[in-house]
């Protein structure tokens, strides 16, 4: 749907680690987009591991409490759930869930 943006946006992710640091916040939320902008496209596999670093960083620099960090975990987990990997899913959606509840 959008290929010149996809192919902008992939060029050079190396980028954003060597200018503000891997577990920058700003990093984290360019990796997350980039996770959802993957899965949009129908790319699963690529998007699940940039999902899964964007949550793990999140929470282990602005902590589990954070919003960006319970964004992270709800688009992790409706790309699981949208992998078929059920249980997962439910277990991290909840606790994204309880800690917004919070």
């Amino acid at each position: 749907m959008f290929p010149s943006a996809t192919a902008h946006t992939t060029a050079k992710p190396t980028d954003w680690h060597k200018k503000l640091g891997k577990n920058d916040p700003d990093t984290l939320s360019s990796v997350n987009n980039l996770g959802s902008l993957l899965q949009d496209h129908g790319k699963f596999d690529e998007a699940e591991p940039l999902l899964r670093r964007a949550m793990e960083g999140n929470e282990a620099t602005l902590g589990a409490k954070h919003v960006n960090t319970t964004t992270s975990m709800g688009n992790l987990g409706l790309l699981l759930q949208g992998q078929g990997k059920i249980d997962e899913a439910k277990a991290l959606s909840g606790r994204a869930l309880e800690i917004d509840e919070r």
